[in-house]
């Protein structure tokens, strides 16, 4: 493997190198973890950003807004949903 460049030098001046990566994906949701993962077995490094500390973030916000929104689980769409 090549030496890791400290530096990449932009218009603005220079930017440090956080991680050198075959591939990057942007996004934790289904179709990231999933292109990540696919990758990752396929022998390439890969580098996964996601702006929440979980991954499938959708989930997680979907279901804080269930459980702040609605007050019993009678009024909740989710709890319909489910178990629908």
């Amino acid at each position: 493997m090549t030496a890791t460049p400290q530096y990449v030098t932009e218009p603005g001046g220079q930017v440090p190198v956080a991680a050198v990566s075959d591939l990057v994906v942007v996004g934790g949701g289904p179709a990231g973890t999933a292109a990540a993962i696919a990758a990752a077995r396929n022998g390439l490094s890969v580098t996964l950003l996601e702006r929440y500390p979980y991954l499938a973030a959708w989930r997680r916000a979907a279901w804080s807004w269930c459980s702040t929104t609605c007050a019993t689980a009678r009024k909740s769409p989710c709890a319909a949903s489910a178990a629908s």
